[in-house]
């Protein structure tokens, strides 16, 4: 049994989402060792009185917290447009063709 085979163009949008889910499980790490620290910190500013070194530490945390939403927000889609607008392989048309044996992935540029 064959299939009529199938092209496919990646578009911009496609690499954009991709690139968000393949960051989205790092990010989250981040994001939960951030808040972590924070709690703690946060903790210690508590049971200390004088802790000018832990609101330092504390303003730190948040800072890089925010960066990195901002990096996210910002950065992300402009890397993927550079990204996608630099790589023209990643811009061919890719054709996957479907056998028995399983498929075949061809551009104008090679076979996969």
């Amino acid at each position: 049994m064959s299939l009529e085979p199938i092209e496919y163009r990646i578009g911009e949008p496609h690499l954009l989402s991709f690139m968000r889910l393949a960051s989205a499980r790092a990010f989250r790490i981040w994001v939960l060792g951030l808040l972590a620290y924070a709690a703690i910190t946060l903790g210690l500013l508590v049971m200390d009185g004088e802790s000018s070194i832990l609101v330092a530490l504390f303003a730190g945390a948040l800072a890089l917290a925010t960066s990195l939403m901002m990096g996210r927000l910002l950065l992300l889609p402009r890397k993927a447009r550079v990204i996608y607008r630099e790589d023209r392989a990643m811009r061919e048309p890719v054709t996957f063709e479907f056998d028995d044996a399983g498929y075949t992935a061809r551009t104008p540029s090679g076979e996969y």
